[in-house]
């Protein structure tokens, strides 16, 4: 046919392809509300955020043991007030040395409350005797970090 030529028959196979691949014909699909959150039973949906309310978080129950050059801690963790929206860091430090460690959390990954398990490797091995841990949180992470927690204190067990 002399009044097709090669472009006009690929204009034409690209329209016919956008119409079949537009789902033209098909029926709408429900798509979930990201306000509304699925529950077991009643009462049981997160509140949502009050900006006027600031997040606490208490530190309990912490514990630190020495194996050779690593420091092994967990701490029990609980929002006393908010709830886990923002980034967050557990810091462990050993006072009156350079050893420290940071824990990074994204909010997806706390609950209400639980229990934060890391290591830290040691580089220098004076005074290894106590540690300090404290819970951080930023709005992003390339903001800075404030203390949002008390600051836990006690003794570094093992070798």
């Amino acid at each position: 046919m002399p009044w097709i030529n090669k472009e006009s028959l690929g204009v034409i196979f690209l329209g016919a392809a956008c119409f079949l691949f537009s789902g033209t014909g098909c029926q709408p699909t429900a798509r979930p509300n990201p306000k509304v959150q699925a529950t077991d039973g009643p009462g049981e949906a997160e509140p949502p955020d009050d900006p006027n309310v600031a997040n606490v978080v208490e530190l309990s129950e912490g514990k630190a043991t020495r194996d050779g050059d690593l420091v092994h801690f967990e701490v029990h963790y609980r929002f006393k007030s908010g709830r886990s929206n923002q980034h967050y860091q557990c810091v462990f430090s050993v006072p009156g040395t350079k050893n420290h460690g940071i824990r990074t959390m994204d909010a997806w990954e706390l609950k209400k409350e639980g229990v934060i398990k890391d290591s830290i490797q040691l580089y220098f091995f004076e005074n290894v005797e106590k540690f300090e841990l404290k819970f951080l949180e930023s709005r992003s992470p390339m903001l800075p970090y404030k203390q949002i927690s008390n600051t836990l204190t006690g003794p570094i067990k093992g070798t």
